[in-house]
């Protein structure tokens, strides 16, 4: 008995042995497996940290200026490019919030574009400093979302502007020497169609009359052309500051009462029961704007036509709207209607004078100051001409 528990004894003490071995080789194996996971994991972070090497290199060589902000608003990733164009040190910038940096000489003219919630691709420029212009491309990286991180893009257009600012300068120059003899001419024909100097026959003034609208046509175009040099300046000088849009539009309106009166136009001003929330936007710039949308309502709408000017706050926005009761626009010319030069063929009926140019001025103004504009109409029964203006702050 003893001899077979002795027995059993030693066979439980080689099972045990044996299951050990197995437990050892088994863990063996786990290690082996284990250190294998771990030495291609590090081989995989090797290999993505100079993956992402190679590509911070690619993003520091290139000729653009390149700022990734994440979605708390800090800057997590400026190129040598970038850093030039603003004159600033990006290990002063990187993980700083933008908020923080809008004294940083520089890096203050793009704070407002970057913590503006704008839907897809925005574009604009901004003159960093004297005579050294960059256009700002802000992205978001994930497309159709606002709150998202960004990526800005800044591209040196200062060759570009320089050169489209002496054209202006040249256009300017030119546009000024016209004015003074077509406004001496205007007065001539206006002499003669009142038969100042004796009185003319039918077909005396049916040429002078072809004459005189040509005449306004060039006059209009002159001044359009004048306009347009102006606008141009938009990305130079930043000169936004908050405004109350009916503030700035009440004295205009005012302006145009004489004028509708004359035409026998009825001109309806409806004011808002409570002050508008003020936008940011270069006064002068939009001044333009609301000069360029009444003139027009008064020029398309006939003799006992109603002009309607609103101002109401929206969501985020203040929309700016002219009514009228006008000739209209063709439905198949509505596309063109913001276009350079572009002039419905209704108005030539109506032998209105124009140039073409106003409502392009317009749209490249109000879009440059992060608005929208667009407009309703109807052949024969009048048009609405709407922009509308981001809200300060919002």
């Amino acid at each position: 008995m003893s001899l077979l528990i002795s027995l059993l004894s030693v066979l439980l003490l080689l099972m045990v042995f044996k299951l050990f071995l197995d437990k050892t080789r088994g863990l063996e194996k786990i290690n082996t497996g284990v250190m294998h996971v771990l030495e291609k994991s590090e081989e995989n972070r090797l290999a993505s940290e100079e993956l992402i090497n190679k590509i911070m290199l690619m993003i520091d060589d290139l000729p653009e200026g390149i700022i990734i902000i994440n979605k708390k608003n800090e800057i997590s990733i400026i190129n040598s490019r970038a850093e030039k164009f603003l004159g600033v040190d990006r290990r002063q910038l990187l993980n700083k919030s933008i908020l923080e940096l809008g004294n940083v000489s520089g890096v203050k003219k793009i704070v407002f574009p970057v913590l503006f919630n704008f839907k897809g691709a925005h574009k604009e420029e901004i003159e960093v400093r004297k005579n050294f212009i960059l256009e700002l491309l802000i992205e978001p990286l994930v497309p159709g979302k606002n709150n998202t991180a960004k990526l800005i893009i800044l591209h040196d257009i200062t060759k570009t502007k320089m050169a489209q600012a002496e054209k202006n300068k040249f256009v300017s120059i030119v546009a000024h020497q016209l004015k003074s003899p077509l406004a001496s001419t205007r007065l001539s024909l206006k002499v003669l169609l009142n038969d100042e100097f004796g009185k003319l026959s039918r077909q005396q003034k049916d040429i002078l009359e072809k004459t005189r609208i040509n005449n306004e046509s060039l006059i209009y175009l002159v001044e359009d052309l004048l306009k347009e040099a102006q606008a141009d300046g938009i990305g130079r000088s930043d000169n936004r500051a908050p405004i109350n849009l009916e503030e700035l539009v009440l004295p205009i309106a005012d302006f145009y009462r004489e004028e509708t009166k004359r035409k026998k136009i009825s001109l309806k001003l409806i004011k808002s029961n409570k002050k508008l929330p003020e936008v940011l936007a270069d006064p002068e710039k939009i001044k333009m704007v609301v000069q360029n949308l009444i003139d027009n309502a008064i020029k398309y709408t006939p003799v006992n036509g109603k002009i309607e000017i609103n101002m109401v706050a929206g969501k985020g926005d203040v929309e700016f709207s002219v009514r009228d009761s006008g000739i209209g626009i063709p439905d198949d010319q509505k596309d063109k209607i913001f276009s350079r030069f572009s002039r419905a063929t209704n108005v030539f009926k109506a032998k209105v004078s124009g140039s073409g140019l106003g409502l392009a001025i317009a749209k490249d103004i109000i879009e440059k100051s992060h608005g929208k504009i667009w407009f309703e109409s109807t052949e024969n029964e009048g048009s609405a001409f709407f922009f509308s203006l981001p809200i300060v702050g919002n």
